[in-house]
C-alpha cells in the first residue's frame, strides 16, 4: 500500500525493525514458511485491511514460534514425468513412493499439489498424475472443511496452503517435503471438529 508515515509512526518503525528481523531469523523452517505465506497474503491480498493484515503476520510470527516445538523429519517422493501421448502441453507424472504412509492421506494430497504444481511451472507445462488412484489405495472422497478456534487460524491455513502450492519452487517443494507434512501436521493439532 501506498502510504506515508508520520514521524511518530515512523520512529516506532525503526526503533522495532532490528527486533522484528531478529525475530524472524529465529524461526524455525516451518515457522519461517508460515510467516512469508502471511506476508506474501498481505501483499497479495489488499482489500483485506492493513489492520486486518498486520494482525494476521503477528498471529503468523506466534504460531511460527509454537512450530518450532514440532519436529521435520527428511521426506522426498519418487516420481517421474514423461509427454502425454496425445497431448504436447501436458505432462503425466508416475509417483513411485508410498506418500500415504508417509504424509497421511491429506498431508499427501497437499504434498502431491505442491509437487504437481511445481513440476508444471518449471516446465511450463500443465501436469496429471495417472496413478492417483494407486497413491491412495483407493481412499477418496472428502471430509467436512476443518473448523478452527478462530477465523485467524483459518485464514493462516488458507493463505500457507495456497503459498505452498502455488509458490514455492521445485527446489523448494522438494526440500521442504518435511516441513510441509510438519506444517500440515501443525494445523491438525488447531482444528476443533473434524
Amino acid at each position: 500500500m501506498r502510504a506515508v508515515l508520520d514521524g511518530p509512526t515512523q520512529a516506532f518503525v525503526d526503533e522495532n525493525r532490528k527486533v522484528a528481523e531478529a525475530s524472524l531469523t529465529a524461526l524455525s523452517t516451518p515457522g519461517s514458511l508460515l510467516l512469508k505465506s502471511a506476508i506474501d497474503a498481505y501483499e497479495s491480498h489488499r482489500t483485506s485491511g492493513m489492520d486486518k493484515n498486520l494482525r494476521l503476520i503477528a498471529a503468523a510470527s506466534e504460531h511460527g514460534k509454537a512450530i518450532g516445538l514440532f519436529p521435520v523429519t527428511q521426506k522426498s517422493i519418487q516420481y517421474s514425468v514423461k509427454k502425454h501421448r496425445d497431448d504436447a502441453a501436458h505432462r503425466v507424472m508416475t509417483v513411485r513412493s508410498d506418500v500415504l504412509n508417509d504424509f497421511g492421506f491429506e498431508g499427501a494430497s497437499l504434498a502431491l499439489n505442491a509437487l504437481r504444481n511445481a513440476v508444471g511451472r518449471d516446465l511450463d507445462k500443465k501436469v496429471s498424475i495417472w496413478n492417483l488412484h494407486e497413491v491412495f489405495g483407493g481412499l477418496g472422497g472428502s471430509r467436512p472443511v476443518a473448523e478452527y478456534h478462530s477465523n485467524q487460524v483459518f485464514f493462516l491455513h488458507t493463505h500457507l496452503v495456497e503459498y505452498i502450492c502455488e509458490k514455492l519452487s521445485l527446489a523448494e517443494v522438494k526440500e521442504h517435503l518435511g516441513v510441509i507434512k510438519t506444517l500440515h501436521d501443525y494445523f491438525v493439532t488447531l482444528e476443533t471438529s473434524l
